[in-house]
Order: C-alpha cells, then sequence, then structure tokens
C-alpha cells in the first residue's frame, strides 16, 4: 500500500490506525516546536481478573493464611516439647534446638497473620 500526502506513517508507528497516526503525528510536530506534552499513560487492565476471579483469589488467601498459621502453630508446638525434653533429660543441645523451633513457629504464624492478607489487594 503506497502512502502519499498528510497520510505518509511515521517510522516505527504500527500503520494499522490512520487517526492514531495522525495523533502521533501531530504530538510530534508539537514536541518538534518546544512544547512540553504530558504523558498519558493507558489504564491498564489485567484481562483475567473478573469479580469471580478475584472472590476465588481471596478465599485462595484465607485459606493460605490458615495453612500458614497452622504450620507455625505446629512448629511451635514441637519446638516446646524438644525444649522440655531437653529440660527434662538435662540436654543442652535439645534445648537449644527446641527454643529454635519455638521461635522459629512463632515467627512463621506471625507471617501467616501480617503478611499473608496483604495478598487480598495484589490486583485490587
Amino acid at each position: 500500500m503506497l502512502f502519499t500526502g498528510p497520510e505518509l506513517p511515521i517510522k516505527g508507528i504500527a500503520t494499522g490506525n490512520p487517526h492514531r497516526q495522525l495523533q502521533t503525528k501531530k504530538r510530534m510536530e508539537e514536541r518538534s516546536q518546544g512544547r512540553r506534552i504530558p504523558a498519558q499513560l493507558p489504564e491498564y487492565k489485567i484481562p483475567w481478573v473478573s469479580e469471580l476471579n478475584m472472590a476465588f483469589f481471596n478465599s485462595a488467601v484465607g485459606v493460605l493464611q490458615t495453612l500458614v498459621i497452622a504450620l507455625g502453630a505446629g512448629l511451635a508446638i514441637w519446638g516446646v516439647v524438644n525444649l522440655m525434653e531437653g529440660y527434662g533429660n538435662d540436654n543442652p543441645g535439645a534445648k537449644s534446638q527446641g527454643m529454635k523451633q519455638l521461635m522459629a513457629g512463632g515467627g512463621v504464624a506471625l507471617i501467616g497473620t501480617t503478611l499473608v492478607p496483604l495478598l487480598t489487594g495484589l490486583f485490587g
């Protein structure tokens, strides 16, 4: 297809929409004249995000939160058992391991209660 006159395509611009070509050409002319043009960013929508998908995602985040808290609580309970075993048998190795497991379980449960709920606002 041969273009002539004001419809000449600008290099690097898709030639499918002549209205867009004309707008782009006008903007480039204004830039060349030294005018400052504010940037107009297009509004980006994620195509697969809908109300149904967001409801499913939010319920999945709730399940993930429950699982992370349960995992942290289980690790903390296991740490308490090892800690008590270490004190009962006067075993410093078991006491140390029990304290580490107790603190790690508390940290995982804390992450489950504070950070995992923030995932619900990820796409909103």
